[in-house]
């Protein structure tokens, strides 16, 4: 049976002003989701979108599910600025906590508002340093990149961390959705595409929109 993978354009890479326009471009394309990157300028060197530009993407009358990712150090209390009907999954970093607490209530507080709650996982970590959170989690994202930086190159080792993650799911009977976040292009989905739900990519759909419907019709063959 194919994998129903699901690409999802990361808006990080999509000017604002535009952002009607790619929406249907993203709609002709049967591309349901999209992904909805915050960060403050404090857990990662940049800052990207916040709560009035989530408003302008809401104000656009689309029906595009959208994928919240908080880079920012106060997910517990930024996460609410995120709700909708729209919203379909939160995700954060977990090591912006020193308290493995203060983590497993940001979950469980998401998860109140019936929203698939997770955590994201940088290149350099190990199952060791998350393995605490995954029954709690329904979503995880596993980082490609480093955070902060739109359009940067694939990190080898976020495939360790795929890997933890599908072996942990089968020894715990505790099934994911998993999506795959940054340095995604032909190279690379092929590494990927077999073991997760959401295929993540900005810079590299940007640069071959005219391309989409045939990125779509290869995934899909791929998976």
């Amino acid at each position: 049976m194919k994998n129903n993978v699901q690409l999802v354009p990361s808006l990080l890479a999509f000017n604002i002003t535009d952002w009607k326009y790619y929406f249907n471009q993203f709609h002709e394309n049967g591309i349901k989701y999209v992904h909805f990157d915050v960060m403050d300028y404090k857990y990662v060197n940049n800052i990207a979108y916040n709560e009035n530009d989530f408003q302008t993407f809401l104000s656009n009358n689309n029906n595009l599910k959208v994928h919240v990712h908080l880079m920012v150090l106060d997910p517990l209390n930024e996460f609410k600025k995120y709700l909708s009907n729209q919203t379909e999954s939160i995700c954060f970093h977990f090591d912006v906590f020193s308290n493995s607490d203060d983590v497993l209530k940001t979950i469980r507080e998401i998860k109140k508002y019936n929203i698939k709650a997770g955590i994201a996982i940088n290149p350099n970590f190990r199952i060791k340093d998350y393995e605490i959170y995954l029954k709690e989690c329904e979503f995880i994202t596993i980082m490609g990149v480093y955070p902060g930086k739109g359009g940067q190159s694939f990190e080898y080792d976020c495939l360790n961390n795929l890997s933890a993650i599908i072996n942990w799911s089968k020894e715990n009977n505790h099934e994911f959705l998993i999506e795959i976040d940054g340095g995604m292009n032909f190279q690379t989905i092929p590494l990927v595409i077999k073991n997760s739900k959401f295929i993540v990519s900005g810079s590299f759909l940007e640069q071959n929109l005219q391309s989409l419907s045939d990125i779509v019709k290869w995934i899909k063959n791929l998976a």
